[in-house]
């Protein structure tokens, strides 16, 4: 099987594809794969990280010791009776507060916001996932625009020299000017194509640029060394019994764990509660009946909430029965996408062999048309460079297919390193697996 890379290189050089101005330099695939930090996916999945942090911080700070000072600014009349004549009566109070003893419940909220911070660093690694997935597919939708905008050029070249040739044939009154009138059709069609075409440039190089952060500018992608497509068609039997290291189920199974710790920390919110407190206190007017100093232990015990806690908690459990009805589907589902992926891998495989005979035909029939006119026998040279164009476009976009299909592949069971240019065997990532 052989690759198209070298005569897309020719291809590109000769035509210039690049239809943008005021770009950056040629990008890898290899170098866009490693921009997903500054990619707005990898913000956004921060910003939540981040939250679920600052939540579980939030919530050790209520359990620390709270320190605070009132400030009681007071004025009053005498009694009479009072030994004390002054109507200022204020008084400062300082006041240290801590939760003791919960009898648990603070250890089952711990829980529960550390496996919210598990969840939402699973969550970044499955986006990071799909998000190298849609490069690569964006990143082949731009190569292949370019393949598209090199047949729609190469056509019009060749529509308006016929049509230009046909002109001094109705001059010699060997072509009617019905018969020209329908060649300009066809060469105000090509340009509208070539124009097609040329937008298509452009939109799939804003796709790619928005999937990294909006803002970069893409010109010529280097084309890919896609070793990945030597590759044995995957087992199916081998990989279905890794299917449970897959990211999206990692992701309900972390979301079901979060559920009952949810549940236990509910049912915390029942249990007795030790708190203590002390208290320091300046009187402006000091009596035998104020103390300065003031400690309290303090036991809260709660006796009935009217049932909220007992709905909370019946309510996490209906959801749990969701979520594994949910996770019991979803496992049938991935083996369906796998069977999916493993017949695209053997249909693009078929599909590149179809690509290359065709263009070993379009290269042969250039040839032979080439030689002809070389002799100045009749020959289409303009109809068999434009097969050969199609060929190239149609063996580069098996190739693309096929590589994506591979990507695909890794993505479900995790393997954010994989990228197409790799020659690692998706077996061998089965057997890595089956040793964690």
């Amino acid at each position: 099987m052989h690759s198209v890379v070298e005569k897309l290189s020719r291809l590109f050089v000769v035509l210039g594809l690049c239809s943008a101005s005021n770009v950056f330099a040629a990008e890898s695939l290899n170098h866009l794969l490693g921009l997903y930090e500054v990619s707005l996916e990898n913000q956004s999945q921060q910003v939540k990280l981040n939250a679920a942090e600052q939540k579980k911080r939030s919530f050790e700070a209520h359990y620390g010791f709270k320190l605070s000072a009132t400030f009681d600014a007071r004025y009053i009349e005498p009694s009479k009776f009072s030994f004390i004549k002054n109507s200022n009566d204020s008084r400062v109070d300082v006041l240290l507060q801590k939760t003791v003893w919960d009898f648990g419940y603070r250890n089952k909220r711990r829980q529960l916001l550390d496996g919210d911070i598990t969840f939402q660093g699973l969550e970044q690694e499955h986006t990071k996932l799909k998000w190298r997935s849609s490069i690569v597919a964006a990143y082949f939708d731009v190569l292949l625009s370019d393949l598209q905008f090199a047949v729609a050029n190469e056509r019009m070249a060749i529509e308006y020299i016929r049509y230009d040739r046909a002109k001094d044939e109705v001059e010699v009154e060997r072509m009617t000017e019905a018969e020209l009138a329908t060649k300009n059709q066809v060469l105000q069609e090509s340009r509208v194509a070539k124009l097609v075409a040329e937008q298509e440039q452009l939109i799939t190089r804003s796709r790619l640029a928005n999937l990294i952060d909006g803002t970069a500018k893409l010109s010529d992608l280097e084309l890919p060394n896609l070793k990945v497509l030597e590759q044995a068609t995957p087992e199916f039997e081998v990989l279905v019994e890794k299917l449970s290291q897959s990211p999206s189920l990692a992701l309900m199974e972390q979301k079901r764990q979060n559920l009952m710790l949810e549940a236990k920390a509910a049912k915390g919110q029942l249990r007795p509660r030790v708190s203590a407190q002390i208290r320091n206190s300046a009187y402006q007017q000091d009596s035998g009946e104020r103390s300065p100093y003031q400690a309290d232990v303090m036991l809260e015990i709660p006796l009935w909430d009217g049932g909220q806690v007992r709905s909370e908690i019946a309510l996490l459990e209906i959801q749990q029965q969701e979520l594994d009805l949910e996770m019991r589907s979803h496992v049938q589902e991935l083996k369906m996408i796998l069977r999916t992926i493993i017949h695209e891998i053997d249909e693009q495989k078929t599909q590149l062999d179809l690509a290359d005979a065709r263009y070993e035909a379009a290269d042969l029939n250039l040839e032979k048309a080439r030689a002809l006119y070389e002799l100045e026998l009749t020959s289409d040279l303009g109809n068999s460079m434009v097969d050969q164009s199609i060929a190239q476009y149609l063996s580069a976009k098996a190739e693309y297919e096929l590589a994506l299909a591979w990507m695909n592949l890794a993505i479900l069971f995790g393997d954010s390193s994989f990228d197409p240019e790799s020659s690692l065997s998706i077996n061998d990532l089965a057997r890595n697996l089956s040793k964690q």
